[in-house]
């Protein structure tokens, strides 16, 4: 006589099927209930589909535009930044679309996971409704006092009011708190999924437009180095 044996995880009830948390399939798929294909797609923007995703909600007219802005303003990554620099070596060693996809989507989150700790006790400020940053989120230069400037600028010329700390604040800072505190987007893995589709584009862009194999534009001898013997 054969008996069979069942461990603990056999003996477990479990789901026969997964579940949508978020796309509700089929021939008229709908996003967190809303449909899609002739509602979603008739009365909301890109930038708003986007949040309705990341959020379950549809934006307010405000908080779009403050979210559309802000996005737009931390998009541009260039290539002496890691993800980007990642996937132009990603195209140079013959990666096609996807295989850039991949390094670009690995390294711009693990950039944004770095971000947005190094932004925490900024943060728990504006969530204590503290208005007065630490020294290390206020803008160290002309050029960071112009950068943001223009930002509050932009939001202010759209009938927006970012919130007036920013005007303190290094240009990434002061987009993060306008995310946090007119967008409500407190919780720091959305503000890191935020960052990553934001700088996705460039990302991409910038590692499709090399040539694969071509190193000769590559400034592989950089630094400059030499072998030495031992004395």
């Amino acid at each position: 006589m054969t008996t069979n044996y069942t461990g603990p995880v056999e003996e477990l009830n479990w789901a026969s099927r997964l579940q949508a948390h978020v796309v509700t399939p089929g021939t008229r798929p709908r996003i967190h209930g809303y449909d899609v294909r002739e509602d979603l797609i008739e009365n909301i923007t890109f930038s708003g589909l986007i949040f309705l995703t990341l959020t379950r909600e549809l934006p307010s007219s405000e908080t779009l535009l403050a979210f559309e802005k802000t996005i737009m303003f931390l998009a541009p990554i260039s290539v002496a930044e890691a993800p980007v620099h990642a996937s132009v070596l990603a195209r140079l060693c013959g990666s096609n679309t996807s295989g850039i996809t991949g390094v670009a989507g690995i390294t711009l989150g693990q950039q944004a996971h770095f971000i947005i700790e190094e932004h925490k006790e900024l943060f728990e400020m504006l969530s204590a409704g503290n208005k007065n940053p630490e020294s290390l989120f206020c803008h160290q230069n002309e050029g960071e006092l112009q950068e943001t400037g223009l930002l509050i600028k932009t939001l202010e010329k759209a009938g927006l009011t970012p919130p007036n700390v920013c005007r303190r604040l290094r240009p990434v800072a002061a987009a993060l708190t306008v995310l946090h505190e007119c967008c409500n987007l407190t919780d720091p893995g959305l503000l890191e999924s935020v960052l990553v589709m934001a700088r996705i584009p460039c990302t991409l862009a910038e590692g499709r437009a090399v040539q694969p194999g071509g190193f000769r534009n590559y400034p592989i001898d950089l630094p400059k180095f030499a072998y030495r013997d031992e004395e």
